[in-house]
C-alpha cells in the first residue's frame, strides 16, 4: 500500500493507449492480537508523513459509504486514495447481504478500479 500511495500520482501504466494509474488492494489477515492494527497504523503514518499538505493527503478515512468515497475522489481528480478498515470481515459480510447499504459497493469498486470516477448528476443540476 505504501509504495502505491507514494507514487500513485506520478506512476501510470499505458494499457491499450489509456493512461491508467497504479492501484493496489490488499488484505492483512491474522488472528486477534496478532499485530494487524499496529501494521495498519505504521502504513497510515508513513503515508501521512509523506504528504505534508493536508489537501494532498490520500487518506479517505475508514468505513466510507460509496457516495462519500466518490465525493472524496471527485475532489482530487487523478489523485491517490487510501481507505482502511480494521475489521474487514463485517464490511465484506454487509456487501454480500441483499438490501444492505453496502450491497452495491463491490460493483462501484470495480467501476472505479481504473481511476475513473463517474460524475455526480442529480435532478435539477
Amino acid at each position: 500500500m505504501t509504495v502505491s500511495q507514494l507514487v500513485g500520482e506520478n506512476a501510470r501504466l499505458n494499457i491499450n493507449g489509456n493512461d491508467v494509474p497504479l492501484g493496489l488492494y490488499f488484505f492483512v489477515l491474522g488472528l486477534t492480537t496478532s499485530g494487524k492494527s499496529q501494521a495498519k497504523g505504521f502504513l497510515r503514518r508513513t503515508v501521512h508523513n509523506a504528504y505534508h499538505a493536508p489537501d494532498k493527503n490520500p487518506d479517505c478515512g475508514d468505513d466510507l459509504s460509496v457516495p462519500a468515497l466518490l465525493d472524496v475522489l471527485r475532489a482530487r481528480p487523478k489523485g491517490v486514495g487510501m481507505m482502511s478498515s480494521d475489521e474487514v470481515d463485517g464490511t465484506l459480510q454487509k456487501m454480500r447481504e441483499k438490501g444492505s447499504w453496502r450491497s452495491g459497493d463491490l460493483a462501484v469498486y470495480t467501476d472505479i478500479y481504473d481511476g475513473t470516477v463517474p460524475p455526480l448528476i442529480r435532478k435539477g443540476q
